[in-house]
């Protein structure tokens, strides 16, 4: 039924939990993940891994996207281990859009995600992603609390 899904990743404790409850969840037919990062232009200073760059740095996207590609790398790993198909990517823009948009471009068949994000303040200040992936989208999405 779900055979691809998309988890839209932030790197944060939620996003962490949402990995442990694929790994509860890999052998239901699940045949690809796609690990997806938006990096969100608007609100770069929340980006999870900008607290690894130096002030200099944070304004190279460049630098942004392979600290990224680096961490993605790195959750994939962990979900490696198992017979699915593991890829993952990188995109620019509002988080809400790109997830919607990267579902219906990549035929995905579920979006799983964190209910909250890496900040609070996020969440305050421009509403939470989740929800309005939830309300929007055309696929079933699973929040992860």
């Amino acid at each position: 039924m779900f055979t691809k899904i998309l988890f839209p990743i932030d790197f944060s404790v939620h996003a962490r939990k949402v990995k442990e409850e694929i790994l509860k969840i890999k052998d239901c037919g699940i045949n690809e993940i796609v690990l997806l990062h938006v990096i969100n232009k608007k609100l770069l200073r929340y980006s999870p891994i900008s607290h690894e760059l130096t002030i200099n740095d944070m304004f190279i996207d460049g630098d942004i996207a392979r600290n990224a590609e680096l961490k993605l790398k790195d959750w994939a790993k962990d979900l490696d281990n198992t017979n699915i198909t593991i890829k993952y990517d990188i995109v620019k823009g509002n988080p809400f859009d790109e997830i919607i948009g990267y579902s219906q471009k990549e035929k995905c068949t579920l979006i799983i995600m964190g209910f909250k994000g890496l900040t609070e303040t996020e969440d305050l200040l421009i509403g939470s992603t989740a929800e309005k992936v939830a309300r929007k989208s055309k696929i079933p999405v699973m929040i992860i609390k």
